[in-house]
């Protein structure tokens, strides 16, 4: 039995999961923008750590946010 109230064809039921895994990627790429431009400004204020650490988180969110859709059509 489906968890849908109403039986929903398999091609819907992909296309509303591949939304919601876009609307995640949105979700997580957004916050990492502002982030980003955030930390430009003090780049040249903070040391080599706080850089990598803000460039480490970056790239894991980044990460993060292409395995959402990665290998799916």
């Amino acid at each position: 039995m489906s968890d849908y109230p109403i039986e929903i064809p398999d091609e819907m039921r992909q296309a509303l999961e591949t939304a919601h895994r876009q609307g995640l990627q949105l979700d997580l790429r957004r916050p990492a923008g502002r982030i980003r431009v955030d930390a430009e400004g003090r780049y040249a204020s903070e040391g080599t750590g706080w850089q990598a650490g803000v460039e480490w988180s970056l790239r894991y969110i980044e990460n993060i946010a292409s395995g959402l859709t990665e290998g799916r059509s």
